[in-house]
């Protein structure tokens, strides 16, 4: 079992020098390893208290981007983009891909808005590719966190609810294209979708009773 001496140290200003302290210790004398400690812990304090420092502590290095990457990711996501366009959607699934590993790779000194609207709008535009490639699921789970990522973007929750759509979920198509409204209550992709959705569960409703 270890056990502590517990020693009262005694700090006095020292008349040679404004900044300096005398450090004492009544069972110093008695203990030259205590002794030579309170020395150089005196001498520390008082060599770092004539230490010229600046007057003003210099600011952060300003943020480096690596200038390749933004290009790079905009140049494989225009290649997707076109793929996309043409229907062949493993071509672009896997070109939107390769953007989102480049992207996320951004290291974490680069601003992280820059990186969060890539990312957002890399995954939303492949949550389009795996709805139309016929992976609903996929595309859920891609605009579910394009809107983590970006909240206040619209173009998250229309891929969301489209995916929900899909997957036959109208009640909660419904309640992520409200959300979305909550951010951009006038933008006309969002109410679009929501009249349908509204319309289909209306149909289901009658149905029932039919």
């Amino acid at each position: 079992m270890e056990t502590f001496v517990n020693h009262s140290i005694t700090i006095a200003p020292d008349a040679s020098h404004p900044k300096f302290v005398k450090l004492d210790c009544a069972s110093a004398s008695d203990d030259a390893g205590l002794k030579m400690a309170l020395l150089q812990l005196q001498s520390l304090h008082n060599g770092l208290a004539t230490t010229p420092f600046p007057a003003e502590v210099p600011g952060p290095p300003p943020q480096s981007i690596n200038p390749g990457r933004t290009p790079h990711v905009e140049q494989l996501k225009k290649k997707g983009n076109e793929h996309f366009g043409k229907k062949e959607h493993q071509q672009a699934l896997q070109l939107y891909t390769q953007a989102l590993d480049v992207a996320i790779s951004r290291p974490p000194w680069e601003p992280c808005q820059m990186a969060s609207e890539e990312i957002a709008t890399l995954l939303s535009n492949r949550s389009a590719a795996f709805l139309q490639a016929g992976a609903a699921p996929e595309a859920y789970a891609d605009a579910h966190f394009c809107i983590v990522t970006r909240p206040n973007w619209s173009k998250g929750y229309f891929r969301c609810a489209k995916a929900q759509i899909q997957l036959d979920k109208l009640k909660a198509a419904l309640q992520t294209l409200e959300r979305g409204l909550a951010y951009e209550p006038t933008n006309s992709d969002l109410l679009a979708l929501k009249a349908e959705v509204e319309d289909a569960l209306l149909d289901s409703n009658l149905s029932r009773w039919l």
